[in-house]
């Protein structure tokens, strides 16, 4: 999939499906060489270094002896962990709001993959923040910011966003040890030109359910693969990262 991507005339760079003056001159330039040689080495490559990782997770989780548990095909607002599971740490990354859409970034190889448009659509409609919220989340960060906004539109994403993430959050914190902690890492981006202080959002809501804030680490972005003349609200995109540590006490 990532070399049919990086071969193709889509730009492979951008989480959007589109055509850019610089992949297609790319592509040009690359019909002119050896592309065959080209396309091999990059799956070779590429299937080696996943072997690396995999073989390194495998002789770690040797030596420590510890039971892996993995699920797939859930709905992590809704699905709750086996309650014999106990864990001393939780660490999660949930979606930055709309910043990063992930069933458009794969909609190409879902096509390869024989999924129809509609099917693409029926998946998209379920993605964080596109689903109905069941429910208000409020914490005084999100008040502000829910009035603050001017459009509809705009609000029903957030409560969306926010009611599904939240939902997740604590399905998984059910299996968190006293005093285990929950480690969350979010991006603060941008809603009509506003920014989204989402862990700050987090803590709130946690803090009023028993969770003790102890950290919040920032790890600025400087390494970002952003498109030049973006024409939206957000051009330069997310300026950093932020890593929020709770505790269960």
């Amino acid at each position: 999939m990532k070399a049919s991507k990086q071969f193709s005339y889509a730009e492979h760079k951008a989480p959007k499906l589109f055509k850019s003056k610089t992949k297609l001159a790319e592509m040009e330039s690359l019909l002119q060489q050896d592309w065959k040689e080209a396309l091999d080495n990059l799956i070779y490559d590429t299937a080696f270094d996943i072997y690396g990782r995999a073989k390194l997770l495998a002789r770690t989780i040797g030596q420590q002896g510890h039971k892996t548990v993995f699920y797939g095909g859930i709905d992590s607002s809704n699905f709750v962990l086996n309650s014999g599971i106990k864990a001393k740490a939780i660490i999660t990354s949930p979606p930055y709001l709309q910043a990063q859409e992930y069933i458009r970034t794969s909609k190409l190889e879902l096509y390869w993959l024989g999924h129809t448009e509609e099917e693409i659509k029926k998946i998209s409609k379920m993605e964080i923040p596109y689903r109905k919220a069941e429910s208000a989340i409020n914490t005084p960060t999100l008040d502000l910011l829910h009035q603050t906004l001017t459009r509809d539109d705009l609000r029903a994403m957030l409560d969306s966003y926010f009611y599904h993430t939240i939902r997740a959050l604590e399905n998984s914190a059910q299996s968190l040890e006293q005093n285990g902690y929950l480690c969350v890492f979010v991006g603060n981006p941008k809603i009509d030109g506003i920014e989204v202080e989402t862990w700050r959002i987090v803590s709130e809501y946690f803090g009023q359910r028993g969770f003790e804030f102890l950290h919040i680490y920032e790890d600025q972005i400087k390494n970002r693969q952003l498109f030049r003349n973006r024409k939206n609200k957000n051009p330069e995109g997310m300026k950093s990262e932020f890593l929020l540590v709770m505790k269960k006490s």
